[in-house]
């Protein structure tokens, strides 16, 4: 079975060469951008669009809200080993 981890993609379309960010939400985007940069959008706007549509396109940029899929039985076989000291003789 596989964990789902809520990823947005945003692509700068107009900055050469152009750049690609993912992000785990829209705070983390207004962290790093200006609501001018990110084509006028606020964080609010975005965050209300993106919940309701997934993706959000201006002149500028187009974000989109997407899942990362994860194995599950990657993350189990982590988990079972933390905590634990191995002995080495």
């Amino acid at each position: 079975m596989a964990t789902h981890n809520n990823v947005i993609y945003v692509h700068f379309k107009v900055v050469k060469p152009q750049r690609d960010y993912f992000f785990g939400s829209v705070a983390a985007i207004y962290s790093q951008f200006t609501y001018r940069e990110m084509g006028g959008i606020r964080q609010y706007a975005l965050c209300d669009v993106l919940r309701d549509v997934g993706k959000y396109e201006n002149d500028l940029v187009i974000v989109i809200k997407g899942r990362i899929i994860r194995s599950r039985q990657k993350a189990e076989k982590k988990n079972k080993g933390e905590g634990k000291l191995r002995q080495t003789t």
